[in-house]
């Protein structure tokens, strides 16, 4: 069967149907005959335009079943057919040309009326229940009901309300009226000769459902589902300007040429092995810690208890909300089988890599040259602040140096389209997430464009001129540039780099979504941020090291000092070509663009160098690091740089021979030698001993088994920094990641960092006794220092006890518990307490021979949502009289009774509900809509209505 006016298109050689009722044909959409379906061959069916029948074959079967009004009445008739032992056969040398009319609403469907869709839904239901055997019915009609509402579900999400309730109301019809698919099956059962098994040759095989399903999805992601097929067959040939390359390129044959010709893979290789070589020292068995990481919890499952958790065991604990970056950690760690330590380990060492790969897909619009690509893509994913991200564990910056690219893109393309600002939100979300600098940056850029809106005119016809008369869409060589920076009189995404006016009210209004909906997506940690603004120069996991002497030069090359930083000088040829895009007139708009981006991150990043930062929990103000800020700086950088490299080679090539070719070949040559000689120093130099492998133990193994215990006592681990020695409350084994963002405010220390000064300094007063309060029983020295080791030794109260890990370790002799029953007299009862939701829990009788009117006091942080009641009544909380907070005390008015003690995480549920409603919300709006073919195969390409002939002048039928 062929088309109407189009008369080498395929509609049908045959038809089958899958186990969904999906119809199958076997032709890809706007397939063309040429002969590669020629034959006489037996199908399930065929489809009733065209179809001959024998007449005794149609009397046995009794024609179609009257149940079918109009879709499907083919596939069953055919099937019956096969059933009954007949043959059903495609002749391809007899042609029928179809006008399909009544699917592409040329005529009415009179039989369904307004409900075609629900019908043919239905149809196809009823047609496979009708068929299946007795034994397979039942899993049929599971199958039909749960693929069609997972159907329906999907067509919601994609934004297609009509189509999810045709789904539906098949489905409902279909339940409802149960007697028309028994007729059905009795019409089958009169003529039935063969079984299933027998047939099942013309039906689909699951394994090519599953791969044409991989197929679509693929279509999806990556933006070609629902292309639209021109109805002539053409395709264009030579590739396009986005893939072209080099002559010498496509010359390039065997091993070489392979490589040559995929720049991409090429890249993506070089940098994993360049990445894997220089973290050899990480290959061993161990969790990565030190620096700014802490070590990873043991799975998935523990990154979403710390995150739902609303107390967290961290100091003399915390209230605090968790960070939504361990998610994202989540995220990543649900496709290793669950592992967030190899989450972990995948960020960090093949980081860098994908942010190569990333960095060059994002520059295809910009960049035309596919070497020139490359090299920006290598030194974007090799600068100095990428490498020492990953020599200090700073696991933030390598999520920002992945997405940061991604971002532009999809930012750019926000401001002409919702679904974009959406999907840029919730991307700007994650880099919030990991780096809130990246919210920052975001909002000044979106200001600066809005502010600066008047001073964009529109597109001319021969090219666009920024403020200043900067820039041209003409190239050096006199011929038209296929790319424009701005064009917001068409908005063509074609041709326009940025396709909009800043001027216009909704693209104003979707960059507003573009930077507020992120706060929403982030609550309620985004209201921890705008509490202290100076926490936007944080990011994810620890302050880590910094270099305290950073001077603003050094910050222009894009060197955010610390640990692992490469010589400063490497990146000055990169700065130099970068400022050859000025120079340039072709590369003159993007390269402007670029320079405007990058002195936003060199803003950033030296207003770092000023500013000092408290963190969470830390007593004393410090710099953070401006990696995150010299990457903004670096990738506008190279690509002003790129830009004056694209296309230089033709355009020297056409000049008389000047100073310029070799200025240009010494700024090239300067250039693409800064990936190779920051990839070659990283090869020697490795990661360092910064972050090294370890079990991710702060305390010996028994003394982590004891916190587990009735008691759970804590440990006070005293450790070298460089600014002494540093001490820290742990919990259990030590803090894991996340706990750098939940821990109490530094005020809650204030009372503990009086006991600790009193410790070291061997006073010999109360601080052991009051240590005890915190629930303290272990002190930890994990290096050696014969100071410390002498004072402490001679505390009263302090007993030495040996331990087979090297650390040096003391046990306090007084109580230590984590809840105690208080007296008026001295008496002290410690009651057993377990662990519920992160927080301290006890449920049980009161011991027998407490004292009656006494307090419950918790070596706790006292917060509102602390609850205790006996025997079901409700404990009254006794205001705190300690500094900090501390401690969590309730009055008990009975010395019997039953005891319980929680913590109320209803208020961290009650965010957690919301902020996964807005966003689910945001998610489904950032979806793409469900694409349906918006032209017909097989239109009038000639105008004249439906008929191909003129009407006969007799008024006969033509």
């Amino acid at each position: 069967m062929l088309g109407w006016h189009d008369r080498r298109l395929l509609l049908e050689t045959g038809l089958s149907i899958a186990g969904s009722g999906r119809r199958i044909s076997g032709l890809e959409r706007g397939e063309h005959d040429q002969g590669q379906h020629d034959g006489v061959r037996d199908v399930l069916a065929v489809g009733s335009a065209g179809m001959l029948v024998r007449r005794d074959v149609w009397d046995l079967l009794g024609g179609f079943d009257p149940s079918l009004s109009m879709f499907r009445d083919d596939i069953d008739l055919g099937w019956r057919a096969n059933e009954a032992g007949y043959r059903v056969i495609v002749a391809t040398d007899a042609v029928v040309h179809h006008a399909e009319a009544g699917i592409h609403g040329r005529r009415p469907l009179a039989a369904v009326g307004a409900d075609a869709g629900r019908a043919d839904r239905e149809a196809a239901m009823h047609v496979l229940l009708a068929h299946s055997s007795a034994v397979t019915i039942p899993l049929q009609l599971v199958r039909l009901i749960v693929g069609s509402l997972a159907r329906g579900v999907g067509l919601l999400l994609a934004k297609a309300p009509d189509e999810a309730s045709n789904e539906f109301g098949a489905l409902g019809v279909l339940l409802v009226h149960p007697g028309r698919v028994m007729a059905s099956r009795r019409l089958v059962a009169q003529t039935r000769q063969l079984t299933q098994r027998d047939l099942r040759g013309f039906r689909p095989r699951i394994g090519g459902q599953i791969r044409h399903a991989a197929e679509s999805l693929i279509g999806v992601v990556g933006g070609t589902a629902g292309t639209t097929v021109t109805h002539s067959g053409t395709s264009a040939s030579g590739p396009s300007d986005d893939d072209a390359f080099d002559t010498a390129f496509d010359d390039s044959r065997g091993r070489l040429g392979f490589w040559l010709r995929r720049p991409a893979l090429l890249l993506a290789v070089l940098l994993t092995l360049v990445s894997l070589v220089s973290v050899r020292a990480w290959f061993a068995f161990g969790l990565l810690e030190g620096g700014a990481l802490l070590p990873a919890p043991s799975g998935f499952g523990d990154l979403w208890a710390t995150y739902a958790e609303g107390w967290h065991e961290v100091g003399p604990g915390s209230a605090a909300a968790a960070p939504p970056y361990l998610m994202v950690v989540g995220a990543v760690a649900a496709f290793l089988l669950g592992s967030a330590s190899r989450a972990v380990d995948a960020i960090m060492m093949v980081g860098i890599p994908i942010a190569g790969v990333v960095a060059y897909l994002a520059l295809r619009r910009v960049i035309d040259s596919r070497l020139v690509r490359m090299v920006a893509a290598a030194a974007y994913a090799l600068l100095p602040a990428a490498i020492g991200a990953v020599a200090t564990g700073r696991i933030g910056t390598v999520v920002f140096l992945i997405l940061l690219p991604a971002f532009i893109r999809v930012a750019l393309r926000s401001a002409v389209s919702w679904r974009a600002a959406w999907g840029g939100a919730l991307l700007l979300s994650i880099v919030t997430a990991f780096v809130p600098l990246g919210w920052v940056i975001t909002v000044v850029l979106v200001v600066v464009a809005l502010v600066g809106a008047s001073g964009l005119p529109a597109l001319a016809a021969d090219g666009v001129m920024l403020p200043g008369g900067v820039g041209a869409v003409v190239g050096d060589d006199g011929r038209p540039r296929r790319r424009h920076v701005f064009d917001p009189a068409t908005g063509g995404a074609d041709t326009a780099l940025i396709p909009f006016d800043f001027r216009a009210g909704a693209v104003r209004l979707r960059l507003l979504a573009l930077v507020l909906v992120p706060l929403a997506l982030l609550l309620p940690w985004s209201l921890d941020l705008l509490r202290h603004p100076s926490w936007w120069l944080l990011q994810a996991g620890l302050p880590g090291p910094t270099s305290s002497d950073l001077a603003p030069w050094q910050i222009s090359l894009m060197n955010p000092g610390g640990p692992g930083a490469v010589p400063v000088w490497f990146t000055a040829g990169i700065v130099a070509l970068a400022l050859g895009g000025l120079v340039r007139r072709v590369s003159r708009p993007i390269a402007t663009l670029a320079w405007g981006f990058a002195l936003v991150g060199l803003v950033m990043g030296v207003l770092q160098t000023m500013v000092e930062v408290r963190p969470p929990s830390e007593p004393l103000a410090l710099l953070t690091w401006p990696g995150p800020a010299t990457i903004v700086l670096g990738l506008g950088l190279i690509v002003a740089a790129a830009a004056a490299a694209d296309g230089i080679g033709v355009r020297l090539a056409g000049d008389s021979f000047s100073w310029r070719q070799p200025a240009a070949v010494v700024a090239l040559v300067v250039a693409v030698a800064a990936p190779l000689m920051t990839g070659g120093w990283w090869l020697w130099k490795g990661v360092g001993d910064t972050v090294v492998r370890g079990d991710g133990s702060a305390v010996p193994a028994f003394v982590a088994a004891e916190s587990l215990g009735p008691e759970r006592p804590r440990s006070l681990v005293f450790r070298p920094s460089a600014r002494g020695i540093e001490y820290a409350v742990i919990d259990g084994e030590g803090p894991r990641l996340g706990a750098a963002e939940t821990g109490p405010p530094a005020s809650a220390y204030q009372e503990l960092d009086a006991l600790v000064g009193d410790l070291m300094a061997g006073r010999g007063g109360g601080e052991v006794e009051g240590l005890g309060r915190y629930g303290v029983r272990f002190v930890v020295l994990t290096a050696p220092n014969p100071t410390l080791v002498s004072v402490l030794d001679s505390e009263p109260g302090l007993r030495r006890i040996s331990s087979s890990e090297g650390d040096t370790l003391w046990r306090l002799d007084t109580d230590s518990a984590r809840a105690r029953a208080l007296a008026a007299d001295p008496r002290i009862t410690v009651l057993p307490a377990g662990k519920r939701e992160g927080a301290v829990a006890i449920d049980g009788p009161l011991p027998a021979g407490m004292a009656p009117r006494s307090s419950l006091v918790l070596a706790e942080r006292s917060d509102p949502s602390w609850r205790a009641t006996l025997d079901g009544a409700a404990l009254v909380a006794i205001a705190d009289e300690g500094a900090g907070g501390w401690p969590q005390r309730f009055a008990l008015p009975a010395a019997t009774g039953t005891l319980r003690l929680w913590f109320d995480q209803e208020p961290r549920h009650r965010w957690l509900w919301l902020q996964g409603l807005i966003v689910s919300v945001v998610v489904v709006l950032a979806l793409p809509g469900r694409r349906r073919p918006t032209d017909d195969p097989d239109a009038d390409v000639l105008g004249d209505d439906d008929e191909p002939f003129a009407p006969s002048s007799t008024g006969a039928p033509s």
